[in-house]
């Protein structure tokens, strides 16, 4: 079939439909995002809260606010750590 895929008897809605369930079901099974405060975003950095500051103003790292508090998403800072060649 080199590669074709066939779609026979399936209207354009019903394909949307399926793939729409699909992708709702997949996002349902992930794990909920692990907020952290920027008081225990610092001590996992194992840095002070002016440090962390700076590397938010300096985009190193993303922080979030809502309600006059700021969060870290515990993924982005393991996302945003780098591998260090000695």
């Amino acid at each position: 079939m080199d590669g074709k895929i066939i779609l026979d008897g399936i209207s354009a809605a019903g394909l949307i439909a399926a793939i729409t369930e699909v992708v709702k079901s997949e996002l349902g099974k992930s794990e909920p995002e692990e907020l952290m405060t920027r008081e225990e975003a610092a001590a996992f950095l194992k840095v002070n809260l002016s440090t962390l500051s700076k590397w938010t103003s300096e985009g190193r790292l993303i922080g979030y606010g809502m309600v006059g508090r700021r969060y870290y998403k515990k993924s982005e800072i393991m996302s945003a750590l780098e591998v260090m060649k000695f």
